[in-house]
């Protein structure tokens, strides 16, 4: 594993071996959301008071690490969702204020450990929620990942797209989800893969269906050398 750490500060990525691929993981930095019960409103607030101090994490507010992986086949460069992105009118309508400066480093993360987002050949989109899709464009709409092709499912796609859903959103952070997506996969409409159940994106990775968290999730195998 190569160092991530340089004289006791994190340098935003890390690399590891699995299998024949190379495997790369970069942070797009740390999403702040506010007090964890806002995330949790059904939940009993004193458990997930204990629950975070045994943890020693923070009580007050909630931090969720966005960290991409990279995996180098050989044949493909494959880059697993993208994070927040860039757009900070986004990021703060739609998560806050706290949300503060520090997303939207997957770019300059990635180039430091050698990657240019040109070679990116494929990006492999679990599902278009703000924290996974965002990434893929710029400020001004351009597309980071110019050499891409984008891989989502079909019904995924459709439902985060469709701005007609944003009149009936309950919330400003539902109504940004789905005009953020549509922001940001749009450009890529002409270089779309849309996955399906069991099917390989490339070989070795193949795609499986886990409905439920959004319409079209999809997760991802990575299989290399007997290793899964």
């Amino acid at each position: 594993m190569s160092a991530s750490f340089r004289k006791g500060s994190f340098i935003g990525w890390t690399r590891f071996q699995h299998g024949d691929f190379q495997c790369t993981v970069v942070t797009d930095g740390p999403l702040k959301i506010g007090p964890p019960a806002n995330g949790f409103p059904k939940a009993d607030p004193n458990e997930i008071k204990a629950l975070l101090t045994a943890a020693f994490l923070p009580t007050d507010s909630t931090t969720l690490n966005q960290n991409l992986l990279i995996v180098n086949t050989g044949e493909s460069l494959v880059l697993f969702d993208t994070g927040c992105g860039v757009n900070q009118s986004f990021g703060k309508s739609s998560f806050g204020p706290q949300v503060g400066p520090d997303i939207g480093r997957a770019i300059s993360n990635m180039r430091a450990t050698g990657i240019d987002p040109e070679d990116i050949d494929l990006v492999a989109i679990t599902h278009a929620h703000p924290d996974h899709c965002w990434g893929l464009v710029d400020d001004t709409g351009n597309r980071l990942y110019p050499n891409a092709k984008i891989a989502i499912s079909a019904t995924d796609y459709d439902y985060w797209t469709d701005l007609s859903h944003i009149p009936e959103a309950p919330t400003q952070h539902k109504k940004d989800a789905f005009s953020g997506a549509h922001y940001n996969l749009l450009p890529y409409r002409d270089h779309l893969v849309f996955v399906k159940d069991g099917k390989q994106v490339v070989p070795g990775i193949t795609a499986h269906a886990a409905i439920g968290h959004s319409p079209g999730h999809h997760i991802y195998a990575i299989e290399s050398r007997g290793e899964t």
